[in-house]
């Protein structure tokens, strides 16, 4: 068994989840904006494209340095802006959507510090053709598509 612990970041149907279970939207969210492409739109073979979102499905967000605040969110105000990662943690992160107007090389949008790996990660994509197509999640928070 490993020390990462997956029932805490999952929660039963109709609890509140939290704060890291929610998906965060790319272009939404001010944090994660999008550098390249621009969400999918309805096409008659996929009527409601994903939007591209990511979230934390196993383990905690990374431990950072919070230095100033950005943004105001109606529910809860201001939130605070991570600044430098004091530790990694070990977690898992999930991303998802349909994405046009990108070609391969291109960064789609830069990860907050909470959700970085200290490594590159290589993710699976597929085109609109549903070819597959190699991504990677450099250690810098750059998700990038159509690279090994």
């Amino acid at each position: 068994m490993s020390d990462v612990q997956h029932g805490d970041r999952h929660k039963p149907r109709g609890s509140d989840p939290a704060g890291t279970d929610v998906w965060i939207v790319v272009g939404e969210d001010p944090r994660v904006p999008y550098i390249n492409g621009f969400p999918s739109a309805p096409t008659e073979e996929s009527p409601n494209p994903t939007p591209l979102q990511f979230r934390l499905s196993i383990g905690p967000p990374n431990d950072c340095m919070y230095d100033g605040w950005e943004g105001t969110n109606p529910v809860s105000g201001n939130r605070p802006v991570a600044t430098s990662i004091n530790e990694y943690t070990d977690h898992q992160l999930e991303i998802e959507g349909d994405v046009d107007g990108v070609v391969p090389g291109d960064v789609i949008f830069i990860l907050p510090l909470e959700f970085q790996f200290p490594t590159d990660l290589p993710y699976k994509g597929h085109d609109n053709d549903g070819n597959y197509v190699p991504c990677r999640l450099l250690s810098t928070g750059e998700f990038i598509y159509g690279v090994p």
